[in-house]
């Protein structure tokens, strides 16, 4: 059963997750943000670089072609200096205008941000049967979504202008899931920030190689999340003392920060507000984990 977590629910989850903190030691955020209004599209003392570059690059997975994005600061390929990189995963449609417009903007606050390919150059899936068997082969199968997200990692790092150890991963509904399952694997970044991504098939028992700092941003009224499953998912990390933040946004439904929602009626709806303090979140976030 699905729940849309009332207010006197969620307390009852505050109370028990802190039981279990005092006991454990670990060190968790959650946030209900029923007061949804406040314009944050800009973080105070924010820097924004007036121009990017931007290119299409092709990267080996196991042998296999892969075909992604990044965007960068203008000139950063030619200057001495090395930037903090973001890895961004796409939802079950893959690499998109959409995720590579997540990339610029991040490029614009100076970071390398790379849309990383989850599913092969080419494909690119347009009916829904295709997309979801494409996003369930990979989140079905950890070993096949740990290679090529690693390899994403590898490729990135290696780019002369990045900074190799200040590397994080965000993602989009099944993106968001990766970035999680990815974490629960131990994935040696710096941070991972899922948007409106599924709990259900992360495996808890590995909450002990969490290593990444984890920001998990959802919408209260998102059917498609199992209340038992943000149950199990925080008393995990909680249990193995581990960093997270859990955010919840009022009336926010599942896919809110995909525009092209917008009005949409059912479970999957855009919701601007929901997405600029969701964003502006991420972007404190990067700021505290890759000073």
């Amino acid at each position: 059963k699905y729940h849309r977590f009332p207010l006197a629910t969620m307390m009852r989850l505050v109370v028990l997750l802190f039981l279990v903190s005092s006991v454990a030691g670990a060190s968790f955020h959650i946030e209900f943000n029923n007061n949804i209004g406040n314009d944050h599209s800009t973080c105070g003392g924010e820097t924004r670089v007036p121009e990017i570059d931007t290119k299409t690059v092709v990267y080996q997975v196991d042998g296999n072609p892969f075909e992604g994005y990044i965007a960068m600061p203008k000139g950063a390929q030619t200057r001495t200096r090395q930037y903090p990189a973001v890895l961004l995963v796409h939802g079950w449609e893959g690499v998109n205008p959409d995720t590579n417009g997540r990339a610029d903007e991040l490029a614009k606050l100076g970071y390398v941000a790379m849309s990383v390919d989850m599913y092969g150059q080419g494909i690119r899936p347009e009916e829904i049967p295709e997309r979801i068997a494409q996003s369930s082969a990979v989140r079905g199968n950890i070993p096949l979504l740990k290679l090529r997200m690693d390899a994403a990692l590898q490729y990135v790092q290696q780019l002369p202008y990045v900074q190799s150890s200040a590397v994080a991963a965000a993602g989009y509904c099944f993106g968001g899931s990766v970035v999680l399952q990815w974490a629960f694997t131990g994935a040696p970044v710096a941070g991972v920030v899922s948007f409106h991504g599924g709990l259900s098939s992360l495996d808890s028992s590995t909450a002990e190689l969490v290593t990444a700092k984890i920001l998990i941003a959802n919408g209260q009224s998102d059917d498609s999340i199992a209340f038992d499953d943000i149950i199990k998912v925080q008393t995990a990390l909680v249990g193995a003392k581990k960093d997270y933040r859990l955010q919840q946004y009022a009336e926010a439904r599942h896919c809110f920060t995909y525009v092209a929602a917008q009005g949409a009626e059912g479970n999957c709806a855009y919701n601007q507000e929901a997405d600029m303090q969701s964003h502006a979140s991420m972007r404190q976030f990067l700021k505290d984990i890759m000073p």
